[in-house]
């Protein structure tokens, strides 16, 4: 796993990303192996078997679409 530019690129095979309160988990065979808080991150790209929970998908959506009226508007 790499974080670029903001970008959390996850790339190991049988990665689970999922919604950990206010943070983006990462476990890999039921271990955890990167937690990061959602405002540290603008994008998540994922690469191979990996799995991403629907709450996460759609908390992302939700905070990036905000984060794009936000920069409109200005």
């Amino acid at each position: 796993m790499h974080n670029i530019l903001n970008t959390l690129y996850v790339v190991t095979p049988h990665a689970y990303a999922h919604l950990g309160n206010a943070t983006v988990r990462i476990d890999v065979h039921h271990e955890k192996r990167l937690q990061v808080p959602l405002h540290h991150l603008a994008g998540l790209v994922t690469f191979g078997n990996v799995m991403v929970s629907p709450a996460l998908m759609h908390r992302l959506a939700a905070w990036l679409y905000t984060v794009d009226d936000e920069e409109v508007s200005r």
